[in-house]
């Protein structure tokens, strides 16, 4: 089970990694949704793989190892909150991996649970595990504490370019034009409405992908957003890599989420950052999905 903020993914598998049936639902990071919310989804989701999977082996499954890879799982009340859904979900009280969803994105981005894993999505964060299996984690923490160089960043950067060129303080930008057809304003005001109206954090970050296409394109104020978001990707990832002592180490940090597929540029400038102060890293793209990780993990769980 992958979940995050935008879908929950749910793959069944043999022992041996062979995908027999999946299922998506919506978003199930509980700490957005709420408990019930989130475990009513992972529930759907869960079930309908499993029957995706009898109907294409014509036979019943049994479920020897589950993993839940979910966003917002970080304290300990996070995992115990998730426990006592545990007997409502199907495989009842087999064994099972409670996670947070960048480790499934890490083990399915590197196909080991070694490395690091870049996420940068509508939030952002890196998190990084060694050869004993030591965590560390960066950024992270909320689009109000941190979450630097992720679409909610992004798109706010770009939204308030947009103002300070409307005013004089900032640079012209074809952002401007940009926002006003994407939203339909028939003057730039009318952001205010919507920002402080109607809006939701997935809104500020669904302004990321005018900002990313505009630096592809050119746009020196739009490139400048783009650095420093690589940038902050890159401070995250290499404060893991020191962390857990790989700093002189060769190792791998793979980038799993929309904006990197989005961005060229983004890619490039951030695996430079990083060359920058780890010279040993190598900078992947992934290997697997973050529900391929889910499915590993499982097996681990499983004592596979």
């Amino acid at each position: 089970m992958d979940g995050g903020g935008s879908k929950t993914v749910c793959a069944v598998a043999t022992p041996y990694g062979v995908e027999l049936g999946r299922a998506t639902t919506g978003p199930s990071n509980y700490q957005a949704v709420g408990l019930d919310t989130a475990a009513t989804r992972v529930r759907e989701a869960m079930q309908a793989a499993v029957e995706d999977a009898c109907r294409r082996t014509g036979g019943e499954i049994e479920i020897v190892g589950r993993c839940l890879a979910l966003a917002g799982v970080a304290r300990p009340e996070d995992h115990q909150a998730w426990r006592g859904v545990l007997p409502t979900l199907p495989g009842g009280e087999g064994p099972v991996a409670i996670t947070h969803d960048a480790m499934a994105a890490l083990v399915g981005g590197t196909g080991r649970k070694l490395g690091v894993v870049a996420i940068a999505g509508t939030g952002a964060i890196a998190l990084g595990v060694n050869a004993h299996g030591e965590e560390r984690r960066a950024s992270g923490w909320g689009y109000v504490l941190g979450d630097e160089g992720s679409g909610y960043a992004i798109g706010l950067a770009g939204l308030r370019a947009v103002c300070r060129a409307a005013d004089g303080r900032g640079a012209e930008t074809a952002l401007t034009d940009r926002v006003v057809r994407k939203h339909g304003l028939d003057r730039l005001q009318a952001l205010v409405r919507l920002v402080y109206g109607e809006w939701k954090p997935a809104d500020i970050a669904a302004n990321a992908p005018l900002v990313l296409r505009a630096a592809e394109d050119g746009d020196s104020v739009a490139r400048a957003i783009v650095e420093d978001a690589a940038a902050e990707l890159a401070l995250a990832s290499t404060a893991v890599i020191r962390g857990i002592g790989l700093a002189e180490e060769p190792v791998e940090v793979v980038t799993v989420g929309g904006l990197w597929d989005a961005s060229p540029l983004l890619q490039e400038r951030f695996a430079a950052h990083v060359r920058d102060s780890v010279p040993r890293v190598e900078v992947i793209r992934p290997r697997g999905e973050p529900v391929t990780g889910a499915v590993l993990l499982a097996r681990e769980a499983a004592g596979g």
